[in-house]
């Protein structure tokens, strides 16, 4: 009994023992703990806020891979089938690959002797033909003289006419005469019948030159007809000669491109014939080979693509820099951007664009001439935009929208303490540390930079928020 009684009592006293320790550990426990700070959450409540800082900054596109090309490059086909006779020659030496030639050089002569030949019988047509037309000129003098001739015979006719009616005149007049005599009785009767002989014989005289006088109006019209046709045969002949000088100018232009020039001044970068070489015509057969080719370098083209995510940014004038160029290294030669293709390619899907030089191009720092050679190869970088002074942030400032908009939240004064406001922005460049600002917020002006998920338009941000 005494036993199990000294057994309750010291569990009892252990009991109180462990209760008064525990006590003492949690309140120590609870003494070492930090409080939050009044006003402030430990957590979500927690904001820190920067200032808008500023940089000169280039937004820019690389475009790697960028070619030089001639300005233009030429195959030339020969128009008409025949072998190489000649190529020509320039400063002693025959025209070759890397020759340079001017605009019109004669390049290559072929051989073409059928044409020659039908131009020799086209010739002889148009001498045949201009001898018609001689004869024809010949006809229509002959024509005019005829005509001549006939208005003589009509007025020869005419004169007899009046000859013939003065004459019937004199024989009415005789005979009256004679009648007076006869009345009176001077003379006997047999005086009358000679007269009106000789009255009758002028009237018969008078229509037989009346009929003289049509007959020769009627020649005269004749020879006018006459005339007509031999100018319509003139004519007639006249246009065989057009025709036939016609073939003669046709065949001459065709002999013409037998002779292949230079279309351009350039330089000859194939050639891909020799002497006695049969050349086909380009017109009419699809197995027809170029004789050479030629490429301006005068002025070259530097071609680069551009990827579609910045294809749009691309516009023609803005600054470019081909640089990286193989061969002469070191080089950085600036021009603008001259040509875009406003299209992507659809294989690629990128867009081509062309920044154009003159060429050789002189260098007034380093005094050195670069001379572009198509087939060089470097990088192009564009420059889309420069700013003196770029807004700067934190990448912690920026936030973005379900509608893909980036925003900020500026620090501003309302009156009765700072406030949040939100403010969209463009990007210019992220980095991962800072962000670059194209729009929206300007340099010197104060930013959210944390927990700004969690910020509200308006909502209020502590002064001391760092």
């Amino acid at each position: 009994m005494r036993f199990r009684l000294s057994m309750i009592l010291i569990v009892v006293s252990l009991t109180a023992f462990c209760s008064l320790g525990c006590d003492q550990l949690n309140q120590t426990a609870a003494s070492n703990t930090p409080k939050a700070p009044a006003g402030r959450s430990s957590t979500s409540n927690e904001f820190a806020t920067a200032m808008v800082e500023s940089k000169p900054y280039t937004e820019k596109v690389e475009l790697p891979g960028a070619s030089v090309r001639g300005f233009e490059t030429t195959r030339l086909m020969a128009k008409v089938g025949g072998y190489v006779k000649a190529i020509k020659t320039i400063d002693g030496e025959e025209i070759d690959v890397g020759t340079m030639v001017t605009k019109g050089a004669e390049l290559a002569i072929l051989d073409v002797p059928e044409m020659m030949d039908q131009l020799t019988e086209k010739n002889a047509l148009v001498e045949q033909a201009n001898s018609i037309v001689a004869q024809a000129d010949a006809v229509i003098e002959q024509r005019e003289a005829g005509i001549d001739q006939r208005n003589a015979e009509v007025k020869q006719a005419q004169a007899q006419h009046q000859e013939k009616i003065a004459l019937l005149k004199f024989s009415m007049a005789k005979s009256k005469r004679i009648e007076d005599l006869v009345s009176q009785g001077t003379i006997g009767d047999e005086n009358l019948d000679e007269v009106r002989y000789a009255v009758d014989a002028a009237n018969a005289a008078i229509a037989a030159v009346n009929a003289d006088i049509e007959t020769a109006n009627a020649n005269v019209k004749s020879a006018i007809a006459d005339l007509k046709k031999a100018n319509a045969d003139k004519l007639s002949t006249q246009e065989h000669v057009k025709v036939a000088q016609a073939s003669v100018d046709e065949l001459k232009t065709l002999i013409g491109y037998a002779t292949i020039t230079a279309p351009f001044t350039g330089i000859i970068t194939k050639r891909m014939v020799d002497h006695g070489a049969f050349v086909r015509p380009a017109t009419s057969n699809s197995g027809a080979m170029p004789l050479f080719e030629i490429t301006r370098i005068d002025k070259v083209r530097v071609v680069a693509s551009v990827p579609n995510v910045q294809a749009a940014k691309v516009q023609v004038g803005q600054n470019a820099i081909f640089h990286n160029i193989g061969g002469i290294a070191g080089v950085r030669i600036v021009g603008k951007v001259t040509r875009i293709a406003h299209t992507l390619d659809p294989e690629s899907r990128m867009m081509r664009i062309e920044v154009h030089f003159k060429n050789p191009l002189e260098q007034p720092a380093s005094g050195r001439t670069i001379l572009l050679q198509p087939g060089m190869f470097g990088s192009v970088t564009v420059v889309l935009k420069e700013w003196e002074s770029l807004a700067v942030v934190p990448t912690g400032a920026i936030e973005t929208d379900n509608m893909g908009q980036s925003y900020v939240f500026l620090v501003v004064d309302s009156g009765s303490g700072r406030v949040a406001q939100r403010q969209n922005v463009g990007i210019a460049f992220n980095d991962a540390n800072s962000v670059g600002l194209s729009s929206g917020v300007k340099p010197g002006e104060t930013v959210v930079t944390k927990n700004i998920d969690q910020v509200k338009d308006g909502q209020p941000i502590p002064a001391n928020s760092q």
